[in-house]
């Protein structure tokens, strides 16, 4: 199995899917969030063989995973074995918590709600 991811495609939720099963997924690499957020999901997994850069690319990309049955079964267990770094990091989550905190804590304790600028959050 491979899974071609449409492009430009603003949807992250099918690429979730076939990572979270292994199957590998050819996608092409865009200058826009569209473009760019299964990249940010295999540079977490440090799986790159799958993103094209161009359309010619992405085909051959797809043609190569398609007919090599063994280079797929190998695309599939390095994606299964980098899982947990997609699907068990917590990290966003405690930065989430961290700015909520932040923002909530002057409504919490009545005084009035901060103005949050770019400046007061940290990287």
């Amino acid at each position: 199995e491979v899974v071609l991811e449409p492009f430009p495609s603003a949807h992250f939720y099918p690429a979730l899917q076939a990572l979270s099963l292994g199957v590998p997924l050819v996608a092409k690499v865009g200058a826009t969030l569209a473009g760019r957020t299964t990249l940010a999901m295999y540079r977490k997994l440090g799986v790159g063989d799958l993103l094209a850069a161009t359309a010619q690319e992405y085909v051959q990309t797809a043609l190569k995973v398609a007919l090599a049955p063994n280079y797929r079964a190998q695309l599939s267990s390095r994606i299964l074995a980098a899982n947990y770094k997609l699907f068990e990091d917590t990290s966003a989550v405690h930065e989430w918590e961290k700015f909520l905190t932040m923002v909530g804590a002057p409504l919490l304790s009545g005084e009035q709600p901060i103005l949050i600028r770019r400046t007061h959050l940290t990287p």
